[in-house]
C-alpha cells in the first residue's frame, strides 16, 4: 500500500512533535532528579550545563527545552532550582547579533537569566583570547621577527612570517572572525631556552593575527648590546621575577631573559642572562603579526624568551595525538592565601611582596602535600573516579592512582580572596582610580602566575590561579584577623573579605565601570573567575539587560548578572529580602518559614537557596553590602 503524501506529511510533521516534547520532557525530568539528590552533608550535586552554540534544528531544540524548562521552574510552586547551574556561551555569528541564527534563543535565555538570574554567560571571544585553546587574536610579534625551528628533521632559522609562508601548505584556517588564520601542525619545534639549557619545544599551531597594536622593545645585556622586538601591545612576555607580562604591562627597568643557542654553553642561568628594558615605544605598523602555540608556553624570537599565545598551562594535550583533551580532567585540590593578612602584616607594598614570596612555598607545600598523598592511593580507593572512567582513566584496583596526575594532566589551583582589601592597607579604600594601586594588584596577580609557571615547570603538575569563590573563608579569614590585628576600617570591619579580584560590593558604580574594573585580572585568574553585576529586575527591560550581556560579552570571559527573583508565597512580596543573625526574611511579612519562602542568592559563582540553607554570617554581610550598579 502506497501512503499519500498528505498522509507522509502528517507523520512527519507528528514524529516531530512528539521528539519535542520528549526533549522538553528530559530535561524537565533530569532537572528534577538533580534538584532531589542530596549528598552526604545535605548538599545538591554541583551541575552545570554550557550549551549555546549548536545551529542544528535538534541542537536547538534542545536548548529552548533546557531553558523553557528553567522559566517555568519546579513543582507546584514553580521554584528556581539551584542545579544544573546553566551557562550560555554568546559567540559572534551564532547567536549574538539579531542577524545571528541563534538569536532568538539568545533572546530566551536574556529572559531566563532576567527572571531566575541562570544562565550565566560565556563569552566565546573572550575565552579563547585568554585561554588559547582554538585561536587567539592576542600576543604576537612582527613578521620580521627571527625564530629558529626544525620541520621533519631539517633546520631552518628565518622570519617568523618565511616560517608562515613555507607551513601555510599544510592548511590555513580562518579563525571566528572570519579574518585572522592559523595552521594546526606536526612535526614542528621551536627553539626554547626558557629553562637553564637549550631545548626544543614542540609546535602545535601558527597563528596570523590582523587588526594589531604594536610596541617596540629595546633591551640591552651586560654587555651593553641592543636587543629589539616588536610585539603587539597583549603579547605575553617571560619577565626575570614577574613571571607572564603582557607587553602593555612591561616597565623600563625590568628584566627579560636573552635566549640561548647551539653555541653556547649547555646550561646558563637565567640570572645570567638578563636583557634589561631600556624603552618602550608604540609604533604604526599595519602588518599582520604571528605566534606559536608551544607545549612548553614559551618559544625564542630574535634573542628573547617569550611566551606564546596559549594563556599559562591549564590547556593538556594528549602525548599520544597531541589533541586537546578535556574529558576526565581533574584537579588536587586548591590552597587559598589571606591575602588582606599578608597587607595586615606588613607596612609597605615592597613588605607585602617579600611575604607574598614566603606564603606562596606554604601553598607549594600544601599542594604537594596532597599530590605526594596519590601515591599511596590505589584505583580502588575510588572505583568510580579511576577504575570506571569518571577521570578519562580506566586503572586496575591495585593500580597507584599519582601518575595519572602527571605531565599537566591535572590541575592544583593556587587561590586567593581580599585583593581589594589589600591595597586598601596601603592607598585607603577609593583606591580603584589610583594608577599605582591598580597596577601593584596586578603585580599581585602576575607574581602568583610567576610561581605558578616556576612550580609547573619543576613538577610537570598544571598549577593555575583560582579566585577562590571564599563561600565561608570571607567570613573565616576576616574574624581571624580581626581577632590579630584589631577592627581595621574597610578591612576586618565589614565582618567579610572581598572575593578574589572583585570591586568592593559597596562601590556606586555602573555595571559597566564594574566590568571594565574587573577586566584587568582575568586573563591573571584563570584557574577559575567569574565576573558579576547587581541589577534591579529588568523583567520589563530585557533590551537593557542584554545590552548588559553583550558589554560582557566583549570584556570578560565569564559573567553573570544578579537580579532579585526572591519571593514570599505567604504575602506575595517578590524582590530582595531582608536578614538577620536568624537568617533571610521577607520585609513585608517578616515570614521566614523556609516552605513559604524562596530566597535566591549568589553565593560567589554559583547561587543558593538561602531561605533553607543560611549561609555563614560573613556572607550573610557581604550579600546585605551589595549596592545595585546602574
Amino acid at each position: 500500500m502506497k501512503l499519500s503524501q498528505k498522509s507522509i506529511d502528517f507523520a512527519i510533521k507528528s514524529a516531530i512533535e512528539d521528539t519535542k516534547k520528549e526533549v522538553f520532557d528530559t530535561f524537565q525530568s533530569l532537572e528534577t532528579e538533580i534538584s532531589s539528590l542530596y549528598s552526604g552533608n545535605g548538599q545538591t550535586p554541583f551541575v552545570t550545563f554550557n550549551f549555546g552554540l549548536s545551529t542544528g534544528f535538534w541542537g536547538r531544540e534542545i536548548q529552548k527545552g533546557i531553558l523553557q524548562n528553567r522559566l517555568i521552574g519546579l513543582g507546584e510552586d514553580h521554584r528556581t532550582p539551584v542545579f544544573p547551574k546553566l551557562v550560555f556561551t554568546l559567540k559572534d555569528g551564532i547567536n549574538l547579533k539579531k542577524t545571528d541564527p541563534n538569536y532568538d534563543i539568545k533572546r530566551l535565555a536574556v529572559e531566563c537569566s532576567a527572571k531566575r538570574i541562570y544562565p550565566d554567560i560565556l563569552s566565546y571571544e573572550k575565552v579563547m583570547e585568554i585561554y588559547g585553546f582554538f585561536v587567539s587574536p592576542m600576543g604576537c610579534v612582527a613578521g620580521d621577527e627571527t625564530v629558529d625551528y626544525n620541520v621533519d628533521g631539517t633546520d631552518y632559522s628565518t622570519s617568523i612570517s618565511e616560517m608562515w609562508d613555507m607551513l601555510s601548505s599544510q592548511g590555513v584556517k580562518k579563525q571566528v572572525n572570519g579574518q585572522d588564520e592559523f595552521i594546526d601542525l606536526s612535526g614542528v619545534t621551536v627553539n626554547d631556552s626558557h629553562r637553564s639549557s637549550l631545548e626544543q619545544s614542540n609546535v602545535f599551531r601558527m597563528v596570523k593575527n590582523y587588526n594589531n597594536h604594536w610596541l617596540k622593545i629595546a633591551t640591552t645585556d651586560s654587555e651593553q648590546n641592543v636587543f629589539t622586538l616588536t610585539c603587539t601591545t597583549d603579547h605575553p612576555l617571560a619577565v626575570y621575577e614577574r613571571g607572564r607580562v603582557l607587553a602593555d604591562n612591561l616597565n623600563t627597568g625590568d628584566k627579560l631573559i636573552k635566549s640561548l643557542d647551539s653555541s653556547q654553553s649547555l646550561t646558563i642561568p637565567q640570572q645570567d642572562r638578563l636583557l634589561e628594558v631600556v624603552s618602550i615605544e608604540s609604533v604604526d605598523i599595519d602588518d599582520p603579526s604571528y605566534d606559536l602555540t608551544t607545549d612548553s608556553d614559551y618559544f625564542d624570537v630574535s634573542g628573547v624568551v617569550s611566551h606564546n599565545c596559549r594563556s599559562f598551562l591549564t590547556e593538556y594535550r594528549s602525548p599520544e595525538t597531541g589533541e586537546v583533551v578535556t574529558y576526565g580532567r581533574r584537579n588536587i585540590g586548591v590552597v587559598s592565601l589571606n591575602l588582606p593578612n599578608i597587607a595586615l602584616s606588613t607596612s609597605t607594598p615592597e613588605e607585602f611582596m617579600r611575604l607574598l614570596d614566603e606564603r606562596a612555598t606554604l601553598v607549594h607545600d600544601g599542594l604537594m602535600y596532597r599530590y605526594n598523598r596519590l601515591a599511596g592511593t590505589l584505583a580502588k580507593n575510588a572505583p568510580i573516579l579511576y577504575q570506571y572512567g569518571a577521570t578519562g582513566h580506566r586503572l586496575s584496583g591495585d593500580e597507584v592512582v599519582q601518575p595519572i596526575f602527571d605531565n599537566g594532566e591535572a590541575t592544583a589551583s593556587i587561590g586567593y580572596i581580599g585583593l581589594h582589601e589589600v591595597a586598601t592597607k596601603f592607598w585607603g579604600n577609593d583606591w580603584q582610580d589610583n594608577e599605582d594601586a591598580k597596577a601593584f594588584t596586578v603585580g599581585v596577580l602576575e607574581r602568583l602566575n610567576y610561581w605558578k609557571s616556576k612550580w609547573a615547570d619543576e613538577t610537570g603538575i598544571a598549577f593555575s590561579v583560582y579566585g577562590t569563590p571564599a563561600e565561608s573563608l570571607c567570613s573565616r579569614f576576616a574574624a581571624m584577623d580581626k581577632e590579630t590585628f584589631g577592627e581595621v576600617k574597610d578591612i576586618t570591619d565589614k565582618g567579610y573579605y572581598t572575593n578574589s579580584f572583585h570591586l568592593d560590593v559597596r562601590k556606586k558604580v555602573t555595571p559597566f565601570e564594574k566590568i571594565d574594573f574587573e577586566s584587568a585580572y582575568t586573563s591573571l585568574s584563570t584557574g577559575g573567575n567569574i565576573c558579576y553585576v547587581e541589577q534591579p529586575s529588568l523583567v520589563k527591560n530585557l533590551d537593557a539587560f542584554e545590552a548588559i550581556w553583550d558589554y560582557m560579552h566583549d570584556h570578560v570571559p565569564f559573567s553573570g548578572i544578579n537580579t532579585p527573583i526572591s519571593r514570599c508565597l505567604s504575602c506575595g512580596y517578590h524582590g530582595d529580602f531582608d536578614a538577620d543573625v536568624k537568617g533571610f526574611f521577607c520585609p513585608e511579612c517578616s515570614n521566614r518559614n523556609p516552605e513559604t519562602i524562596e530566597v535566591i542568592q549568589r553565593m560567589c559563582g554559583y547561587i543558593s537557596s538561602v531561605g533553607i540553607r543560611k549561609p555563614i554570617s560573613g556572607r550573610v554581610k557581604e550579600i546585605k553590602s551589595r549596592v545595585k550598579h546602574g
